[in-house]
Parts: C-alpha cells; sequence; structure tokens
C-alpha cells in the first residue's frame, strides 16, 4: 500500500529509465525476501516471524490497489506502472505464503514479470511517439502506421504481464497458488 509514489514516477519519465525502475523493483522486492529470511526466519530467536502475520495481508491489498490503478489508468505508461505494483503485490505474496516452494516459485515469477513489464513500457513509449500529440493516453486517434504490429505486441506482452498461459508467468503464479 506504500505504492502512491510508483506510477507517477514511472509513468512520467523515458521508456528506458522506466524500464530500468521496474527491474530495480524487483531487486526490491528480493531485498526483502533476503532480509525477511535473514532478520525474521525460524533462527532469529525472538524477532522470528515478527512480520509474518502482516507481510501476506499487506501483499493482498497491494495486488487489489494496483488492479484497481489499472483500470482507472488512462495511458499505457500508466497503466504499464500499476502492472509493476500488482506484480510487486504477487511477489510479496510468494514470500509471505512462506517456504522453500513459494520463495522459489516467487523467483521463478520474479525474472519473468521483470522482462514483462519493462517490454511494456518500451512498447507504451513507441505508441506513445506514434501516436503525436495524443502520446499515449487511452482515447480514439487516427490509424498508426504498423499499428496491428504494435497492436499485437502490446497484447502479448499485456498477456504476459498479467500470467496467462501459455507463457512462463502463468507457470510462476501456479506454482505460487500450488505453495
Amino acid at each position: 500500500p506504500l505504492h502512491l509514489w510508483l506510477p507517477g514516477a514511472y509513468g512520467h519519465t523515458s521508456a528506458p529509465v522506466a524500464a530500468m525502475f521496474a527491474i530495480m523493483t524487483k531487486v526490491g522486492a528480493y531485498a526483502i525476501l533476503r532480509v525477511h529470511s535473514l532478520m525474521f526466519g525460524p533462527e532469529a530467536g525472538p524477532l522470528a516471524g515478527l512480520l509474518d502475520p502482516w507481510l501476506l495481508p499487506l501483499a493482498l491489498l497491494t495486488v487489489v490497489i494496483g488492479t484497481v490503478g489499472v483500470l482507472a489508468s488512462r495511458g499505457l505508461a500508466q497503466q504499464a506502472a500499476y502492472l509493476v505494483v500488482v506484480s510487486a503485490g504477487t511477489l510479496l505474496t510468494a514470500f509471505g505464503v512462506g517456504g522453500a516452494a513459494a520463495f522459489a516459485a516467487g523467483l521463478y515469477y520474479l525474472a519473468h514479470t521483470t522482462f514483462a513489464a519493462a517490454a511494456l513500457f518500451l512498447l507504451a513509449d513507441i505508441v506513445g511517439k506514434a501516436r503525436g500529440s495524443l502520446h499515449d493516453r487511452l482515447v480514439t486517434g487516427p490509424g498508426l502506421q504498423n499499428g496491428q504490429l504494435l497492436a499485437g505486441l502490446f497484447l502479448l506482452a499485456a498477456v504476459a504481464v498479467s500470467g496467462l498461459p501459455p507463457l512462463s508467468g502463468f507457470l510462476g503464479k501456479w506454482l505460487i497458488l500450488k505453495s
């Protein structure tokens, strides 16, 4: 739920920077896993499990808030930014479930979602430049040169980031649910 700065920052910067930010967000999720397992793991003495009651509910709340943000977005880059929030919530859900299987599933999903989110930012920039003054806003505009190709690539990236089959994000989410 501490995501309020992320969509504005990621959605209004250049595409390469937003793609790097998406990667850094996942590095932050990995850092949470490492710190949580080392400082609050089973061998942490009195601190063992201190954050366990909070991590999973906050992760699920992050997924819900990010999903509402995706649905309310008015631009492609902003949608991609909220999808980063959703994917971070999904990763934290895996880490909040706990156990080796959940950690492995989260780490598998981490790589997939990082590349998918970066691809969405880059495609949103290409679409925005092709649309001129309309940029990446979700409003009707004139047809684009290579519009079919751009739409197909954006659909593929959106399916990848949402974790639908047959792409690897589906396997990662399935493993998280299974754990």
